[in-house]
Parts: C-alpha cells; structure tokens; sequence
C-alpha cells in the first residue's frame, strides 16, 4: 500500500519500518531514529498520515502525537 503511493520517499519507508517498536510516535522522535532534519520528518509523518498508516492522537498544536492505529488495535 504504501509502496504504491506516488509521494513515498525513503524515510517514509524507514519509518513505517520502525512503526512496530515505535507505535506512538512524535516529530522530535522521527527525527531521531531516522537521524535527519525536522523538515524531512514532518514530510514523513505527513506521508504516513495521508496514506491512513498513522492518525493524530488529540488534538494539540504543539508536540503532536500519531499513533499506528492498526497496529495498536491488534495489541488490544
């Protein structure tokens, strides 16, 4: 699904990767485990989240969290 998209990058990929490990996830940690800069892991995240991979939890203007909802759904 996400392979099919015409604006997957590669980080967007490493990040889906990692979504297992880091089911709740925020821009400060994309940042980090992908070791790259704030621009490039709000593209990622904008990625995720318009392909329907990650939603917003809440609904806070700063520090805003995504959680992988199916993932998450099978946890529970």
């Amino acid at each position: 699904m996400l392979l099919a998209l015409d604006t997957v990058t590669v980080p967007a990929i490493r990040l889906f990767e990692q979504l297992p490990d880091h089911p709740v996830i925020t821009a400060p940690l994309v940042t980090r485990l992908l070791k790259t800069s704030k621009p490039t892991a709000g593209k990622t995240i904008k990625i995720l989240r318009n392909a329907g991979i990650i939603s917003e939890v809440g609904e806070r203007k700063r520090d805003r969290r995504y959680s992988y909802v199916p993932y998450i759904d099978l946890l529970e």
